[in-house]
């Protein structure tokens, strides 16, 4: 399994996260502009939860030769994800209680 960085979106309510994240998915072009095209967006029916993810081809943490590659890699996979989803989140944000 490859290393990933994730935006995972559980509010405990399964409709609330089914709207947060076509919310986001609505704002996907942009967020990928950012990110990259190469996201994994998956609304998962079947779970309360969703989940939006970039993974890594270098590999997962089962492979310990790679592992100064691996954290190089997922350290800009992370902060390539945080930057393509905080305004988008934060727009988002205003429209749900804490």
């Amino acid at each position: 399994l490859n290393a990933q960085a994730i935006v995972y979106i559980d509010r405990r309510d399964a409709d609330e996260n089914k709207k947060i994240f076509q919310l986001l998915e609505s704002k996907k072009k942009q967020i990928e502009e950012i990110a990259g095209n190469d996201l994994l967006w998956e609304e998962l029916p079947d779970s309360r939860a969703c989940r939006i993810s970039k993974t890594t081809d270098i590999g997962g943490w089962q492979e310990d030769e790679k592992w100064d590659e691996l954290v190089e890699e997922l350290s800009k996979l992370i902060i390539q994800v945080k930057l393509a989803f905080d305004t988008p989140i934060k727009e988002i944000q205003k429209n749900f209680k804490s």
